[in-house]
């Protein structure tokens, strides 16, 4: 059955597939860009405990963040806002 267009819910649908396949496609390319094999031996997994601990592990590793998945984006907003406050905070 072809995609309505003009049904928000089907728009809703394919626009939250679109932006799975693209973040996808992120991480693939980000895995390419840097060495495969971190990603495979686990290497880029996070286990600090801090915002200071995450932006020193992705700085390291040359990450950064993807657009927010939908369900993720209060998650993405709330570190967004951390981050922030931490900035602000921070003597120059």
């Amino acid at each position: 059955q072809r995609l309505r267009r003009h049904d928000p819910r089907m728009m809703k649908l394919y626009l939250s597939g679109k932006l799975f396949l693209q973040n996808r496609v992120s991480t693939v390319f980000n895995a390419l860009i840097n060495d495969p094999q971190d990603m495979l031996l686990g290497e880029l997994e996070f286990d600090g405990v801090t915002i200071g601990d995450l932006l020193q592990h992705m700085n390291a590793r040359g990450l950064f963040f993807a657009k927010p998945d939908p369900a993720g984006r209060a998650t993405y907003y709330k570190l967004f806002d951390y981050l922030h406050l931490a900035y602000v905070a921070s003597p120059e």
